[in-house]
């Protein structure tokens, strides 16, 4: 072809630098190999997005509900202690209506403190 044996840019390049020379034959450079590789691997990766499902998150658990209450004691000394307990609740849908709610709530205190 024109590209590699009558090439005018070539016969420029020869003429400015003669002690460059390159070769006669058609040949691709690794360069392009690699371009097109990439392109091929370009396309894969975009079809593959068509084809498998985007990763998903586990739902979340219920919210873990907790009651702190703080107690603050007078020594005989006249300082102050203050000292707390938590205890661990259970979580209450936030889906149902506002009595059921509160049922649940009492249900649950009763079941977790008997």
């Amino acid at each position: 072809s024109n590209g590699c044996v009558n090439n005018e840019f070539l016969e420029i390049v020869d003429e400015a630098y003669p002690n460059v020379t390159f070769s006669d034959n058609c040949q691709m450079a690794w360069g392009a190999k690699s371009a097109i590789a990439s392109s091929v691997l370009w396309f894969v990766a975009g079809v593959t997005m068509f084809i498998i499902d985007p990763p998903t998150k586990p739902e979340r658990g219920p919210p873990e509900t907790q009651t702190v209450t703080y107690t603050k004691t007078a020594q005989p000394d006249g300082t102050e202690v203050v000292t707390s307990e938590t205890v661990k609740g259970k979580a209450i849908p936030a889906n149902v209506d506002e009595e059921e709610r509160v049922e649940k709530a009492v249900i649950n205190d009763v079941e977790e403190f008997h």
